[in-house]
This record gives structure tokens, sequence and C-alpha cells, in this order.
């Protein structure tokens, strides 16, 4: 109980909202009006144990009720069962959701290994591991978000408070369960457009961190490859949010020379370039890093000439350059559509996303050099652009629109992707 009011208390509130898009599943975006941040850069913390933010709670975006509306007494964190869970159906339907719609990019653990938490928890009276048990919460609670249809918003609620209350358990027993946990939490608050969604991001980093020195050197070896792997998860997700809201990513230069060993040592296991779920992964990572590289510049300068926007567009064009052929769009051009595809065209999404952010910063950065702004300057500067330039930022958002469209006419739309939905209004932007 006393944990439960230290996390009361420390509540960050959401941001206010207009409309129920956990419900309806309508259309809503990730965007600086749906979070609220300081205007400073994000400290990692320096001890993953001293450092656990107790404000995990607060209000839930589907529903507008505490996310811990959900009654805490009977829940045994000391010794936690099956019993305080939902039935093993329900907890199959969210994880099995999970797999498909969100570990294409946030990798977390194989599937397998999560059927074997699920066996191992729910064919036990007590649970021996604390933090497999925190583990299945918390892919279950993202799971659970895809499918809102017909997982209740309280259920979501249920494993997201399990999970938060054993998360402080889970890194004393555990660092890579814990950080796999964080990694859930994150894309969790993200989807309830909760303020902490950064907090959560950067425990995970300070728990990475805490470890890093023992296993970053053996990035060969299993053990070291999976925890790298993990890791490159949420630096993607450091990376994009970074970018997308518009502050400085806490990514460090030594953590960058890790991940790209990693993308090298997975190149060398597949010459061919073969398409993969783990080429997926490093190529969005990659993506997302350079986005934020891109943006921090932006931000950073009072001005920019058109040589230093040009490299900054060039920069952008690295990636298309040295992507590996068997993931083009060229590649799949003349084939039928199948789901397959998916992660493919949401990658590439991803890619021409960062051009239109990048015409917006643009925009942004000529208006904000101006002593007054108002809708007509808004209109002239947008219109007193080049003409080849409103072309191709055009022709960016038009390849956006296919793609979504694509997508909704094979019915793919994945209900809650926020990468999607925040790709869809940066058309509109760039549309209009």
């Amino acid at each position: 109980m006393e944990r439960l009011h230290q996390l009361r208390e420390g509540q960050l509130s959401s941001f206010p909202d207009e409309d129920e898009e956990g419900r309806s599943g309508s259309s809503s975006t990730v965007s600086n009006n749906d979070f609220k941040h300081d205007s400073g850069e994000t400290q990692s913390p320096s001890r993953s144990r001293q450092n656990l933010p107790p404000l995990l709670s607060g209000q839930s975006h589907a529903t507008g009720g505490s996310s811990y509306d959900t009654p805490s007494f009977g829940i045994p964190c000391d010794s936690p069962s099956a019993s305080a869970l939902p039935s093993e159906e329900v907890t199959r339907q969210a994880t099995s959701s999970f797999f498909p719609c969100a570990s294409v990019y946030f990798y977390v653990m194989p599937p397998d290994a999560c059927e074997d938490l699920i066996a191992t928890i729910y064919g036990q009276s007590t649970v021996s591991s604390k933090s497999d048990f925190c583990q299945l919460c918390a892919i279950a609670a993202v799971g659970a978000k895809y499918c809102t249809d017909v997982i209740p918003d309280s259920v979501c609620q249920r494993y997201f408070q399990l999970t938060t209350l054993l998360l402080q358990d889970t890194v004393e027993e555990d660092p890579l369960a814990a950080l796999r946990t964080c990694i859930c939490l994150s894309i969790y608050l993200v989807l309830d457009k909760m303020t902490s969604a950064r907090v959560m991001l950067a425990t995970g980093l300070s728990i990475a961190r805490s470890g890093m020195p023992k296993w970053a050197g053996s990035a060969s070896d299993t053990d070291g490859i999976e925890r790298t792997r993990v890791f490159r998860t949420i630096a993607f997700t450091e990376c994009w949010l970074a970018s997308t809201l518009g502050y400085t990513s806490d990514l460090r230069p030594g953590e960058i020379g890790m991940l790209e060993n990693l993308a090298a040592l997975e190149s060398a296991s597949n010459p061919r370039g073969a398409f993969s779920a783990r080429l997926v992964q490093s190529q969005i990572y990659k993506i997302s890093r350079i986005s934020a590289q891109v943006d921090g510049r932006l931000r950073s300068a009072a001005t920019l000439s058109e040589d230093e926007l040009v490299l900054l567009s060039a920069t952008l064009d690295s990636w298309i350059n040295e992507l590996p052929e068997s993931l083009s769009l060229i590649a799949i051009y003349h084939e039928t559509f199948n789901p397959n595809m998916m992660p493919l065209l949401l990658m590439h999404m991803a890619n021409i996303t960062t051009r239109v952010t990048f015409y917006e910063r643009v925009v942004r950065l000529n208006l904000n050099q101006q002593e007054t702004v108002s809708d007509q300057s808004v209109t002239q500067q947008v219109l007193g652009l080049p003409e080849d330039v409103c072309d191709i930022y055009a022709a960016f958002a038009q390849q956006i629109a296919r793609i979504v469209g694509l997508f909704d006419a094979n019915r793919c739309i994945i209900k809650n992707c926020w990468i999607t939905m925040y790709d869809t209004t940066s058309k509109t932007v760039a549309e209009g």
C-alpha cells in the first residue's frame, strides 16, 4: 500500500485530449500538442535503482479515468500468481496482438520466449520469478491496446498496474527484463499520450547503462547480441520521440557506435541483405537516429544558409542511398500486396515522413526569424518557397497517402499504430 500511495502522489497528469481514440480507433497523432515537455534536454538518471520514476499513474486517455481505478487490493506483489491476471485466453490474445503489431520495430523478445512465460506463469500456483511476471504483463498491456474492440481498457490498465508495481523488483532481479519492461511501458504511455513516456525512456537508458560495461564489449556472444538488440529498440524510441516532439536525444556517441557494430555483425551474417525482421529493426533505428540528428541541428540554429539546408537534406538522403536493394520499394513494386509487405512499407513511410517533417521545420525556422507571425505571414512563407521545393514535398506527402491507401484497401491498418497516425498527419500538413 505504501508503494501505491507513492505512485499516486507522484503522478503526472495526461495532456488534455478532445476525443477517445483508444475506444473508437479514430485518427490521432503524437505531436507537440499531445505531450507536455520541458524546454530543456532530458537528462538520464545516473542510477537506475535511485531514479525509478514514482510517476507512472495518471489519466487513461481512452477512458478519462485514473489508471488506478482498477482495485489494487489483492494484488500479491510479494508472491504474484496467475490469479491476479486476466484469464490465460485474454493474455494470449493480448500478447498475440503485440508481436504482429509492435514487435517488428519494437524488439523485446522472441515470440516463443513469450509463449514460455505464459505457460510457466499460468502453470504455477505461485510465480517464482517476479521479473517473468512483470515482462508478461508489460507485453500484454501493449498488445491489449491494439485490440481494444475485444479487450476493455480496464484490462489494459490491470496489466499496466501490475507491471508498474513490479518494476522496481524486476530491476533488482533481472536488468534485461527491466529494460524490456521499460520499452513496453514507454509504448503504452505513448499510446495513452502520457508525459511520463519520456521519463520511462530515460529510466530504460539508465538501467541499460548501469550494466553496459559488462556486456557491451561482448557484443558477439548470444547474450551480448540480445541485450544490444533490446537496447536498439529503446534507442529507436528515444530518437523517434526526440525528432517528432522536438527535444535533444539522450543517445551517446559510444552507444551509437555499439549499435553500428551490431548492424555490421548482422550484415555479415546476411551478406545478400535478404529481408528479415532484424534488418528492418536496424534500418528503422537508423532512420530515427538520422532524423533526430537533423532535427537537432535545425533547432539549435538561429538561421541556416541555403548550403546548410542542402547539406541537411543530403543527410536525410543518406539512408535511402545506403539501403539494401532487398528493402527498396522497387523490390516489391510489381508484386501483389500481402500483409508481409507492411513492415517494409511502414519503414519507407517513416523515412518519407522525416522529409516532410524537415520541410515543416524549415518553414518554422524562417517564421521564427520574423518579428510577428500571423496566418498571412505563414501563408506567404509557404507560398514563397521555390516551386520545385513545394513539388518535392507534395510528392512526399502523396507517397505517404498512397501507402496508407494501400493499407486501407487491403484492411491492414493497425488500430492505434502511432507511427501511422503521425505520418498520416504529417502528409496532411505538407499537402495543405
